[in-house]
């Protein structure tokens, strides 16, 4: 840039320092919430992940409208690396 744009520039901006400052503070906050959104989900992530080992929840769900027999949680059961089973036995008939 020549001189004489670099002391229009100052010049137009010391005349409208207001917006100036306006703009600056804009683009700020806009940065701080895009980098605040970004980072935020890894540490929502490294949370979750250190509750659940903490709290020991299941990994996987399967659910059954109609229960499951002794025979269907002893299949779940032979299955390796499993190390608890839970099931809800319905006794009653559907009519």
């Amino acid at each position: 840039m020549k001189k004489t744009q670099v002391i229009d520039l100052f010049k137009n901006v010391k005349s409208s320092i207001v917006s100036f400052v306006a703009i600056v503070i804009f683009v700020t906050l806009a940065v701080a919430v895009y980098l605040g959104l970004g980072w935020s989900g890894d540490g929502f992530s490294m949370s979750i992940a250190k509750e659940q080992e903490k709290g020991n929840f299941h990994d996987l769900e399967v659910l059954f409208p109609y229960g499951f027999t002794e025979e269907d949680l002893d299949k779940i059961r032979a299955v390796e690396d499993v190390e608890t089973v839970e099931g809800l036995y319905i006794l009653c008939c559907f009519f």
